[in-house]
């Protein structure tokens, strides 16, 4: 089934990810990664603001607060609430490997974010996945080290966590427990194999399938919770980034993408490399974005 994918947000990003949507506003946040920026509009509107931060943000999630966003920077957690422009440092995160910082996150079924980190420049799986629980305690889920954590979502009853190492070419899944950050049963979801093509940023809808940004891929794909290929939205852009459901019924995708590392003749063929997509689709729902449940 064909899908018509319209451009939302062409501003040329170089690394727009995290793409997540707050249900009580129906306002769209991302991240500009390597910018040090963060994005914020509402679908209809055509109305954008930004905010420059003090570090790259990874990713980020809402919180029980409107104006307070949980986020990821590049070496360690903060609250900010974007209404006064104030930070809340809370944790640092990975202080003794100053070549990688925070990437990928989401939060799981419990109000749990979990989020990992990468290592800049280099293949070396040194980077892990965390988990920063509703009472503020950080711990690295006991996860295989990876290169560039992506692929972080959870199955609609949060019993299975998704996530990967984008360089290995595969999408994982593991057994989680909510309650205690426990982890095991890890196996291959979905094997890319000998490809270019990298999974990147993905989330699960009302039905368990999941929705994957495919870096160099030209395309989001939806799985079956049995790893099949149920679709394939060709994207007018070759580095689709992340993905996340909105609209009144939580029947749009919405999809960032970057122009990070294309050259000249890249971008004159793919002129809205970098933009911000949204995609109609029929017979599908998605889930509301969870919430870090923490105090803040």
């Amino acid at each position: 089934m064909s899908a018509v994918v319209r451009c939302l947000s062409d501003g040329q990003y170089n690394l727009a990810e995290g793409i997540i949507r707050d249900e009580h506003t129906g306002h769209l946040w991302w991240t500009n990664i390597h910018a040090k920026e963060l994005w914020r509009m509402k679908p209809g509107t055509g109305v954008h603001k930004c905010w420059h931060l003090p570090q790259r943000l990874g990713c980020f999630a809402l919180t029980q607060n409107q104006d307070v966003l949980l986020v990821a920077l590049e070496t360690g957690l903060a609250l900010f609430n974007h209404a006064r422009d104030e930070y809340t440092r809370l944790i640092s995160v990975e202080t003794e490997l100053p070549k990688t910082r925070t990437n990928d996150g989401r939060c799981d079924r419990a109000g749990n974010f979990i989020f990992g980190t990468m290592h800049e420049g280099s293949p070396e799986p040194v980077a892990s996945i965390y988990r920063f629980d509703t009472a503020g305690k950080l711990s690295r889920l006991e996860l295989p080290k990876v290169a560039i954590s992506n692929s972080i979502c959870f199955s609609p009853d949060g019993k299975i966590m998704y996530w990967c190492d984008s360089l290995q070419h595969k999408i994982m899944q593991s057994d989680y427990d909510a309650a205690t950050g426990a982890v095991g049963n890890h196996r291959v979801f979905v094997d890319l194999g000998d490809t270019i093509i990298e999974p990147d940023g993905s989330t699960v809808d009302a039905a368990g399938y999941l929705w994957n940004a495919q870096w160099a891929g030209h395309c989001v794909v939806r799985y079956a919770p049995d790893g099949s290929v149920d679709r394939v939205i060709d994207m007018p852009v070759a580095q689709p980034t992340c993905v996340t459901f909105g609209g009144a019924e939580l029947d749009t995708l919405y999809v960032t993408s970057a122009r990070n590392g294309l050259g000249v003749e890249a971008l004159a063929q793919q002129p809205l490399a970098g933009a911000v997509f949204e995609v109609r689709l029929e017979g599908i729902r998605g889930l509301p974005e969870n919430r870090w449940l923490g105090a803040v």
